[in-house]
């Protein structure tokens, strides 16, 4: 199935570049050791980002918005860079309800690179939701959304 690849592939990442759980993903710190160039541009409300496989390999996000988001965004877009070779571009938008097979899963990629069930799990353990977002460096909204996915939201308050 499209998420538990996106997931299995998060975890090779993670593992990969040896991301400690409990730790937030230096994302810009994997592009950069993977020799992605990350660019911010204003891109207008409706893009979140895009990727481009020329010489060398840029993504460029958004920078009107929240560094969270941007945060996502580049995830997302490595994706991409990782698994969709036969790109050579892609422009995402905002819309995370986007029906494309390799929107979703690079969204879910992003998810699970960003927000590791080991990392999620210890956070909780020790913080409520909005420090543990603000620990992991995501959205509230965004680990809500996660740990729905993950089935346990139910009971926890922000």
């Amino acid at each position: 199935m499209v998420y538990g690849r996106a997931a299995r592939r998060a975890s090779i990442a993670l593992h990969r570049f040896g991301v400690c759980p409990g730790d937030a993903v230096d994302i810009e710190s994997v592009l950069r050791r993977e020799g992605v160039i990350v660019d911010r541009w204003p891109l207008g409300e409706a893009v979140s980002g895009m990727f481009l496989r020329e010489n060398e390999p840029v993504i460029t996000v958004n920078s009107n918005h929240h560094s969270n988001r941007q945060r996502f965004t580049m995830a997302h877009e490595y994706y991409h860079y990782l698994y969709h070779r036969s790109l050579d571009h892609s422009v995402c938008l905002v819309d995370l309800q986007d029906k494309r097979r390799c929107e979703r899963e690079a969204n879910r990629f992003a998810a699970c690179f960003l927000m590791p069930e080991s990392t999620v799990s210890i956070l909780l353990s020790r913080y409520d939701l909005e420090t543990a977002a603000e620990r992991m460096m995501v959205s509230v909204e965004a680990l809500q959304w996660r740990l729905r996915e993950l089935g346990i939201l139910e009971g926890m308050i922000a």
